[in-house]
């Protein structure tokens, strides 16, 4: 945990590729659900079960069920401890959980509520305030049905489409999504479903063949303000310009996070890569 003053002002000058996370999202988009998800918060109990996630096919009262490497699960149900409650449940199908929290939001990173968690020592289920769920790939919302995509503008952009020149075509026109699905690129304002499981998008993009352009009648999307020179919020997350693609050179960008006297900033960090000549200031 990093602590900064009010106002700390994130700099960099960037030449090639970086990616820096701070907690959460900056978006005017609707909020969907990630393909994938990362539990964090505990370093003592149950620390098997901090890890990351990714949604499934399967559904448990039309919520999407996600899975572990470790096999292990977050998936809803009802409360084992009080009849009948909305409670979203993290570990077997079945039990034994090592976390569970009651809450209805549709997909695991919208859950508010506070969650439990067992001590085995103590054999109780204990307050776990610091427990969160978060989207793993911060602004990439996943693969969609092209139905459900709110659709402003449809752009073709031909052989040489990328993920990073679809978003800065939709960021230049306001859009708060880009979709990108073979060599069109679709901006638009949210999406009215959760993802679907990654294999379904999987044709590589015509302009960069390590990127990935959704298939026919589907889309990765992403949220626009992805690889943005420099902003100013609370909250978000930090990618170099122009990601996924390779920023130019000698660019010059600058993130502010503004906070109360009596906050910290917590970094994650997805990506660190900062060749020799380029700076990152924090």
């Amino acid at each position: 945990m990093n602590v900064m003053e009010p106002g700390a002002v994130l700099t960099a000058i960037f030449r090639t590729l970086c990616l820096v996370i701070l907690t959460s999202l900056p978006t005017n988009a609707q909020d969907p659900g990630c393909q994938r998800v990362r539990i964090s918060g505990s370093t003592s109990l149950q620390t098997h079960l901090m890890t990351t996630y990714t949604i499934t096919e399967q559904t448990d009262f039309q919520r999407p069920r996600y899975i572990s490497d470790a096999r292990y699960y977050i998936y809803y149900g009802a409360s084992s401890q009080q009849s009948n409650v909305p409670t979203w449940f993290v570990g077997q199908i079945g039990g034994p959980n090592g976390l569970y929290v009651e809450d209805s939001s549709d997909v695991a990173n919208n859950i508010e509520g506070m969650f439990k968690i067992w001590d085995p020592d103590t054999h109780e289920w204990k307050d776990a305030p610091y427990v969160q769920i978060t989207c793993a790939d911060p602004g990439y919302f996943g693969c969609f049905d092209n139905s459900f995509i709110d659709i402003a503008e449809t752009i073709n952009m031909g052989l040489g489409i990328t993920v990073e020149s679809c978003i800065e075509r939709c960021r230049n026109i306001r859009s708060s999504i880009a979709a990108v699905s073979l060599r069109n690129c679709l901006c638009g304002s949210g999406v009215n479903y959760y993802s679907r499981v990654s294999r379904h998008c999987s044709t590589p993009c015509g302009g960069d063949s390590g990127q990935i352009c959704g298939q026919p009648i589907r889309a990765d999307v992403y949220q626009t303000w992805v690889g943005a020179c420099g902003y100013r919020e609370t909250t978000g997350a930090i990618y170099s310009p122009k990601y996924p693609g390779t920023y130019q050179r000698n660019e010059d960008c600058t993130w502010e996070i503004n906070l109360d006297p009596d906050k910290v900033i917590k970094f994650y960090y997805n990506v660190w890569e900062v060749p020799a000549g380029d700076r990152l200031v924090i």
